[in-house]
């Protein structure tokens, strides 16, 4: 059985009885079909977008129905084309997808956006705006490494079949930078998953050096009380976020299509955590602010941390200063957002508000577009 054929088979035998399930199958089909002219069938293993397909829930099936109608906004704007194809294949998924939802909030705020296509001859910016009489420019991009882009996958395997098998999965990654050894990563988490619940016991396993995962069933107590419940993942050569943020930063200024004029960048950490966000945000962040007034073509820019932030304890030092602004608000059904945004202050330009209204406005502007198509999580 083809991987999209084996996918709506599992959600049409285990999806009944959830509230959303009908339309989550619906939406799975409008991804396939979007994909169909470009996938292969060997993406099924490695492509991201599986996480999200091979577990059932509520929460999930609505995370597709979003998946969906993020991708039907972008299928109506200029340019989109491209990213259909980069959408398919399993080593571009992660930026395509971040452009598409980058470009869905300025659309859903009322800023006219399309996709800037690319070519092989010359690099270009990622979304044009198009603002008054201006051309605004954006660049989306991550600041994960590919070792942590791998971590991401590992974390979402994990997610699922602790959620799916009711089993309590704990350990540490101490080498997420050794491909190799996460190869057959999954299959040996399902047989220890299968082992645990069948023989109800502990079981381990490892490749020396790089991880090491404890699977029990959930009702079985930790052997001691000094057990760890969580994952735990070490770095090694791991650059602190600021770090990161500047050296994106300098890369895409460096970029030829910068002279263009008026540009953006939207940076996105799929990976950070709380205290590395209120370590970023207590930062002596002068210097990002010193590269921004360097090059008066630059508006600005916004860190986006999608994956969640938990209340996090923002530093007094975060808190008043003219070059920055910051925001963490609730995005049902997910936890929480953040973001920390850059204003140049070596310019003076009226587009950085919109900018700040487009991402603080976004839980508003999502929640009036999902009651406009019929859908509301509450």
């Amino acid at each position: 059985m083809e991987f999209w054929d084996f996918v709506e088979d599992f959600h049409s035998r285990v999806g009944p009885g959830h509230r959303f399930s009908k339309e989550g199958l619906q939406a799975i089909q409008y991804i396939r079909a979007m994909m169909k002219p470009f996938w292969k069938e060997e993406y099924a293993t490695k492509h991201p977008i599986r996480e999200h397909l091979l577990v059932a829930g509520d929460i999930f099936y609505f995370g597709l129905i979003m998946m969906r109608e993020k991708l039907q906004v972008a299928e109506t704007l200029v340019g989109f084309d491209g990213i259909r194809k980069r959408l398919a294949v399993p080593k571009e998924f992660d930026n395509a997808w971040s452009e598409v939802d980058t470009a869905f909030r300025f659309h859903i705020a009322g800023v006219p956006v399309e996709f800037v296509p690319t070519t092989q001859t010359e690099q270009s910016p990622d979304l044009k705006l198009v603002i008054g009489s201006e051309d605004v420019w954006v660049e989306v991009t991550s600041v994960n490494p590919a070792s942590e882009d791998r971590v991401s996958l590992i974390l979402n395997q994990i997610f699922r079949m602790s959620f799916m098998h009711k089993v309590r999965i704990s350990g540490v990654i101490s080498n997420p930078h050794n491909f190799r050894a996460f190869t057959d990563f999954e299959s040996k988490l399902q047989k220890a998953v299968i082992d645990a619940k069948t023989n109800n016991r502990e079981v381990t396993i490892n490749s020396r050096g790089v991880y090491t995962f404890r699977v029990r069933p959930q009702e079985m107590k930790a052997p001691s009380a000094s057990d760890d419940e969580g994952i735990f993942v070490g770095y090694s050569g791991h650059r602190p976020h600021i770090e990161r943020i500047q050296g994106a930063l300098r890369e895409k200024t460096g970029k030829e299509y910068h002279r263009r004029g008026n540009w953006y960048l939207v940076l996105i950490d799929r990976l950070m955590n709380d205290d590395e966000f209120v370590r970023l945000l207590a930062s002596d962040t002068g210097e990002v602010s010193g590269i921004l007034s360097t090059y008066p073509d630059v508006i600005g820019m916004t860190v986006l941390i999608p994956a969640g932030v938990n209340n996090p304890q923002i530093p007094s030092s975060a808190l008043g200063r003219k070059d920055r602004r910051l925001s963490v608000y609730a995005i049902p059904p997910y936890d929480t957002e953040a973001y920390v945004e850059w204003e140049n202050l070596g310019i003076v330009n009226n587009h950085s508000q919109l900018f700040s209204e487009v991402f603080r406005n976004y839980p508003r502007n999502l929640e009036g577009f999902l009651k406009s198509r019929g859908l509301e999580w509450r």
